[in-house]
């Protein structure tokens, strides 16, 4: 039986999760940009927790990120 150590499935999971969000973030820019819909996310929930526009997208990309 093949063990997997846990600390490789925390380092695969961390990466999965910076790797899923940037692709995420890069297609929901592009459809902002083409002008389909404001599909800025990150910013929507970020404004959730900080209340402000201003602050609220580097809060949303670490939301995105950790989830």
């Amino acid at each position: 039986m093949n063990h997997t150590p846990i600390s490789h499935i925390i380092w695969m999971s961390i990466w999965a999760g910076i790797i899923g969000t940037a692709g995420m973030e890069v297609l929901l820019q592009s459809i902002t940009k083409s002008g389909m819909a404001n599909a800025d996310m990150a910013r929507a929930i970020g404004s959730l927790f900080t209340k402000k526009l201003e602050s609220s997208y580097r809060v949303g990309i670490m939301l995105q990120t950790v989830s």
